[in-house]
C-alpha cells in the first residue's frame, strides 16, 4: 500500500482548571463536543484505540499555569475522519473520572490519514494555586508579576 499519510493538523487549547497543580495523572482524550453536553470521545475513531496516554510528564507546571514542553502527537495517521472540538483530561487510561476539559481554540475535522498534534505550549492549563482566592487583583504588583512570569498577562 502506498504511503497515504497527510499533514499533521495542529490543535490548541487553554483549559481553565480548578486544580492547583498538574498531578501524576493527565490522560488526554479528544471529544467531538463538550462532554458535559453529551459529547463523545473520538480517540478510537482517530487512533483505533480508546486507551488514553498519560502526558503528565510533559506538562511543565509554572505555578499559575502548565503547558506541554514537548510536542504531543495524538495520532500520526488517523484511521478515520472525526470532528474534534474538546480536549478532556482523565485520571485513568480507560474509564476513570474527568479531571478537566476545554474547547479547542479552533475546533476542526481531523481528516483520515492526517495526523493531529499539539505544538510546544499549545496545550495550556490555567491553575488555581492554594493561595489564589478566586479573583486576580491586577493592581497588586505581586500578582501582576506572577501573571507576567507565567505568560498569562
Amino acid at each position: 500500500m502506498a504511503d497515504e499519510s497527510g499533514p499533521t493538523q495542529m490543535l490548541a487549547v487553554v483549559i481553565d482548571s480548578d486544580a492547583d497543580e498538574i498531578g501524576a495523572s493527565f490522560f488526554l482524550d479528544l471529544y467531538d463536543q463538550d462532554p458535559d453536553q453529551g459529547g463523545d470521545s473520538v480517540l478510537a475513531t482517530l487512533t483505533g484505540s480508546a486507551t488514553r496516554t498519560n502526558y503528565a510528564a510533559v506538562m511543565l507546571d509554572s505555578g499559575l499555569s502548565a503547558a506541554n514542553d514537548t510536542i504531543i502527537t495524538v495520532v500520526t495517521e488517523a484511521e478515520d475522519s472525526a470532528s474534534v472540538g474538546w480536549v478532556v483530561i482523565f485520571d485513568a487510561a480507560t474509564a476513570g473520572n474527568i479531571l478537566m476539559s476545554g474547547e479547542l481554540v479552533n475546533p476542526q475535522v481531523v481528516t483520515m490519514w492526517n495526523g493531529a498534534a499539539f505544538a510546544v505550549g499549545a496545550l495550556q492549563v490555567l491553575l488555581e494555586p492554594d493561595s489564589f482566592d478566586g479573583q486576580w487583583d491586577f493592581s497588586d504588583p505581586i500578582q501582576s508579576a506572577e501573571l507576567l512570569t507565567a505568560g498569562i498577562f
